[in-house]
């Protein structure tokens, strides 16, 4: 199975996704996780767009950025740019990425939306862990540069 009949289908799927514990991308993830572990979405199905999800669920496209996020941080989904986001072939299985880096990226995934150039948003679901060393030197060098002397 390839794709979703349409978008409507993984919101009937979800059922009333709102009343799990947690903050609203959580929940959003929790209940796609619980989908994908029932066998309700198949190994490779396509799931719709952020933007269609974010329309029907009636919430911001950044939520569902976020439950995505979330969902390919526990091997459960992969995404291509361009070709969408896919139920991954071996759910829970981590097997690039595990470390945090995108794969096929030069970075782990919120410094991978840096790379690949300007977005509507940058989603901040990874950010739970410690920063790359880097990250601090370079913020260090900015406020130098910014600051009033």
């Amino acid at each position: 199975m390839d794709r979703l009949p349409d978008a409507n289908a993984l919101v009937e799927m979800l059922g009333d996704w709102t009343t799990i514990p947690g903050s609203l991308y959580r929940k959003l993830a929790n209940a796609v996780a619980r989908s994908i572990e029932v066998g309700d979405l198949d190994a490779g199905q396509r799931l719709p767009s952020e933007r269609d999800l974010a329309k029907l669920l009636i919430v911001s496209r950044a939520t569902v950025m976020a439950a995505y996020d979330e969902l390919r941080g526990r091997g459960l989904v992969d995404s291509l740019r361009g070709s969408g986001t896919r139920v991954a072939t071996r759910p829970g299985v981590r097997v690039s990425g595990a470390d945090g880096r995108v794969p096929g990226g030069r970075a782990i995934s919120i410094f991978q939306r840096l790379v690949d150039g300007p977005d509507e948003i940058i989603s901040l679901a990874m950010a739970v862990e410690p920063a790359a060393p880097e990250l601090s030197e370079a913020i260090r060098e900015l406020a130098t540069r910014i600051s009033p002397s």
